[in-house]
């Protein structure tokens, strides 16, 4: 963890503080035919609805985050479960056996996911 104190002329000070975080690979091609994914940098503490919130910002999207869930998907196993928006991303990969047997696709409202 890095510890930054910047000082500018007069009385104001900032504080900056970053947490330990990691990479998530998020599946995106319902939002961009053609993407593969999106790697995003997040911290332990970032859950399932912000990185929702976080891919549809990348696109300039003015979708409702709500009409998206975030899944953990193992093909090897036939296994899907929709994360709780709660949920945090991160530690659940962390905990994966094998990370490149998993991920996280967007899933619309509809229920289907590309």
């Amino acid at each position: 963890m890095r510890t930054a104190v910047v000082s500018p002329k007069g009385d104001s000070k900032f504080l900056l503080q970053m947490r330990r975080g990691g990479l998530v690979k998020v599946y995106d091609s319902c939002l961009m035919a053609g993407s593969l994914y999106k790697s995003l940098l997040v911290s332990e503490r970032t859950t399932a609805e912000e990185v929702v919130q976080l891919v549809l910002h990348c696109y300039n999207s003015s979708d409702r985050g709500s009409k998206y869930s975030l899944y953990e998907v193992c093909p090897i196993k036939s296994y899907e479960r929709a994360l709780h928006s709660n949920e945090l991303p991160l530690r659940i990969q962390q905990n994966w056996p094998s990370p490149e047997h998993f991920c996280l696709p967007p899933q619309t409202e509809s229920g289907g996911h590309t």
